[in-house]
């Protein structure tokens, strides 16, 4: 017999499961569920695919046979509203791929109201060419063992630039090295660690 599917408290699922249950009627696309939830729209599929395939989540189209995200329908209920690729109307396409969002250029003033701080315990835990409008920020941390809290938005462009920059520093032999994650309230954060 297959245990039944338990969402950890506080992951996606957990959170997206929680909506549904308050909004019963409600669905959301991949899209949806990214914007709500403050992630990368490819990072949901990963996310929930375990609650997908325990039963937890329906992830199938839904009456314009877009792809959302739903409570399981009931046995016995009204039919499920997924439609098999068979059946689609030869005018109905899957919509193509959109380009990622780029991420945006922090301003002088977004950059002033962030606070530098110290001592900020790091839980054990990236840019090609052209992309140096991330050192302003990583110039704000001027000392080892200082830190900054993130807008989520910054995350994905910061993450990239960070990874070329330690990979230059390092085969330089430059100690300069910074470490992006969440931190133990569950904030982004950017750390300088040398």
């Amino acid at each position: 017999m297959r245990k039944p599917y338990v969402a950890r408290a506080g992951g996606l699922p957990y959170r997206v499961i929680e909506f549904f249950e308050q909004n019963p009627e409600e669905e959301l696309s991949r899209v949806d569920v990214a914007s709500k939830f403050g992630l990368a729209p490819s990072a949901v599929a990963l996310g929930l695919d375990a609650a997908v395939k325990g039963g937890a989540l329906a992830y199938e189209h839904n009456d314009d046979l877009t792809l959302v995200y739903r409570l399981p329908t009931q046995k016995g209920a009204d039919k499920a509203l997924a439609v098999p690729a068979t059946t689609w109307p030869a005018e109905a396409r899957p919509p193509a791929k959109r380009a990622a969002p780029q991420s945006p250029r922090p301003s002088e003033e977004q950059l002033s109201q962030l606070v530098v701080e110290t001592g900020k315990p790091l839980p054990g835990r990236g840019l090609p060419r052209g992309f140096e409008k991330w050192a302003p920020l990583v110039g704000l941390l001027q000392e080892p063992d200082t830190s900054v809290a993130l807008p989520a938005e910054w995350v994905s462009g910061l993450r990239r630039y960070l990874t070329t920059r330690n990979k230059r520093h390092k085969e330089a032999n430059e100690p300069n090295r910074y470490t992006l994650g969440l931190d133990t309230e569950g904030k982004n954060r950017l750390w300088r660690t040398a």
